[in-house]
This record gives structure tokens, sequence and C-alpha cells, in this order.
């Protein structure tokens, strides 16, 4: 019993000596890495591909995690992304693109960026719902 705990623990230091040389980092223990755990959820919103400091495409998923690989043919190094009900996708995007402009989302003739909804059918709504709430 005692030897094979002391195998376990040569063994740890074994690798752990060749992690530092990796890494430069003693490799996590098992409790470590189960402690820093995130749940696995399945996240839906709104995202954004980044190029530098350049947001070039705004999308929506309700897998985002599934979604973004599939960008292959875009120039990004990175992503951020805002949650939302998958109900309030379009409307949400559809602010983003317009507000932001990203180079790599459609572009109508007029040069103004394709969105699920159209700006002036969004500020419409808000203004229509907005009159409601006040009288």
């Amino acid at each position: 019993m005692v030897e094979a705990k002391l195998d376990v623990l040569r063994k740890m230091e074994t690798m752990n000596t060749v992690s530092c040389e990796i890494i430069g980092k003693a490799l996590l223990r098992h409790d470590e890495i189960v402690k820093a755990s995130l749940p696995w959820k399945q996240a839906s919103g709104v995202y954004f591909l980044i190029d530098g400091d350049e947001i070039v495409y705004v999308g929506q998923s309700v897998n985002i995690y599934a979604r973004i690989p599939n960008h292959w043919d875009k120039q990004f190094d990175r992503y951020a992304y805002v949650p939302c009900l998958p109900d309030a996708l379009d409307k949400l995007e559809s602010l983003y693109i317009h507000c932001l402009s990203p180079k790599l989302n459609q572009t109508f003739s007029d040069g103004s960026k394709q969105a699920p909804i159209a700006l002036d059918l969004l500020i419409g709504n808000v203004k229509k719902n907005t009159m409601r709430k006040y009288r």
C-alpha cells in the first residue's frame, strides 16, 4: 500500500518536472482542476468576431460554442458574446450590426449593413412600446 502511494508521488514528480520544462509551471492537481471547473451549458447570444482591436463580424446563435468554429473563412483572432434569450436574438443582433457596421457582415447596395431587422423597424417598435407605457 505504501509502495503504491510512493509510486504515484514519483510519477507526479516526474510529470511536474516535465511540465515545468515545457510551460514553466507544475501541473494542476485533480482537486484543483475540479474546483476551477465551470458547468457546461449551451450559450445563446450575440457574438462578435474580433481581429486585433476591430469587431469584424456580428452574429447570433442559440449555441455560440458550436457556431463560432464555422467561421473558418473569416479572419479573426478573438471573440466575445453577449448572452441573450433566443426570442430576442434577431433584435439584439440587428442593433449591434446597425451600430457597429462590421466589415464582414453583408452589405446592401446602398452601403448599409444587412441585419435581420431593419433599423427603422427597430426604432419604430421601440417608440410604439415607449408611447404605450406612458399613456
